[in-house]
C-alpha cells in the first residue's frame, strides 16, 4: 500500500510485538512512540522515503536485524543507534544518499553486528571503523559507474565473505589478498579482465563469483587455494577453459563448477576427478 504515509503513535502500545514489516510506502517519519517497542526484534521497512529515523531509535534494545532497503532519502543515523547492541544484521541497500562517513562509525559500535549490506557511489574510508563485520556486501547505485572503494577496507580481519558484484570495478586491487579469513568472495558482474596474482594468498576460500566478468585468464595462484570447494565461471565470453582446468583442476576439495559452452563439451573436464555437480549454461555470445 503506497498512500500510507505516517504511523500513528498508538502503535508504542504495542508492547509484544516482536516482528514489524512494512515494505512499500511513503512514510517520511516515525512517530516517537514506535520507539516503546522494547521486545522488537525484527524490523523492515524497506521501499519507503523516511527522511529521518527517530533520535531515540536506540531504545528498542533487542532489535536483532533491521532493514531500511531502498530509502533513498535518508541521509543520516542518529547517535542512539549505538545502543543497538543485539543488532546482527543491518540492510542500507539503496540508502545512496546515506552520508556513510557519519553512519560507519556509529554502525562500528555496534559490537554483534556481523551483516552489512550497502549500496552507494563511494565507500568512504571510515569503512575501517566496522571490526565486527563478518559479511558485506557492495553494491553501486545505477547512476554511477563504478564503486569508488576506500583501501582502508582491508582492515576488517574478520571478514568471510565479501561481495563487490555489479560494483563496476575494472580492477580487483591487490589488497585484497589481506584478507586472509574470506571463505566467499563474489566478484562478478564486474568488467574486470584480470584477477591480481596474489589472490591465492585467499588460503581459506571456499567459495569464488567470477561469473559475468571478462577475466580472459585465471591465475596460476588459484591452484593454491586448497579450500576452495565451487567456482562460477559462466557467461564469460572469453575465458580460456584449458585455463581453468589447468589451474584449479587437481584442488582436493572443489565439488562445484559452473561453466558456459556452446557446441562442444569443455574439454579435459575428467580432469577434475572430485567434482560432484557440473552446471554448463548455454555460451554467453
Amino acid at each position: 500500500n503506497y498512500t500510507i504515509q505516517k504511523l500513528p503513535p498508538e502503535i508504542g502500545n504495542l508492547q509484544q510485538l516482536h516482528t514489524f514489516k512494512m515494505n512499500g510506502g511513503s512514510l517520511k517519519h516515525l512517530p516517537d512512540e514506535f520507539c516503546n517497542l522494547k521486545n522488537l526484534e525484527i524490523l523492515e521497512l524497506s521501499y519507503q522515503s523516511l527522511l529521518t529515523l527517530p533520535k531515540n531509535i536506540g531504545k528498542p534494545h533487542n532489535l536483532k536485524r533491521v532493514s531500511l532497503y531502498w530509502n533513498t532519502y535518508l541521509k543520516r543515523i542518529p547517535k542512539s543507534f549505538t545502543e543497538l547492541q543485539n543488532l546482527v544484521y543491518l540492510s542500507l541497500d539503496y540508502c545512496e544518499n546515506l552520508d556513510l562517513s557519519q553512519a560507519l562509525p556509529i554502525i562500528g559500535k555496534l559490537h554483534k553486528i556481523k551483516y552489512l549490506a550497502l549500496k552507494s557511489y563511494k565507500i568512504p574510508k571510515e569503512i575501517h571503523f566496522l571490526k565486527n563485520i563478518e559479511h558485506l556486501s557492495i553494491q553501486k547505485v545505477c547512476r554511477e559507474e563504478f564503486v569508488d572503494i576506500s583501501p582502508y577496507l582491508q582492515y576488517l580481519s574478520h571478514l568471510k565473505s565479501l561481495s563487490f558484484s555489479d560494483c563496476g570495478l575494472k580492477e580487483i586491487p591487490n589488497w585484497l589478498s589481506k584478507l586472509k579469513n574470506l571463505e566467499s568472495l563474489l566478484l562478478g558482474e564486474n568488467p574486470i579482465q584480470n584477477l591480481p596474482a596474489n589472490i591465492g594468498d585467499l588460503k581459506n576460500l571456499k567459495y569464488l563469483y567470477l561469473s559475468k566478468t571478462n577475466i580472459k585468464k585465471l591465475p596460476q595462484s588459484l591452484s593454491k587455494l586448497h579450500h576452495l570447494e565451487e567456482i562460477e565461471l559462466d557467461f564469460i565470453p572469453n575465458l580460456n577453459i584449458q585455463s581453468v582446468f589447468k589451474v584449479i583442476g587437481h584442488l582436493p576439495k572443489i565439488k562445484k563448477l559452473y561453466l558456459s559452452a556452446s557446441t562442444k563439451f569443455p574439454p579435459k573436464i575428467g580432469e577434475m576427478p572430485y567434482l560432484e555437480d557440473l552446471i554448463i549454461d548455454s555460451d554467453y555470445k
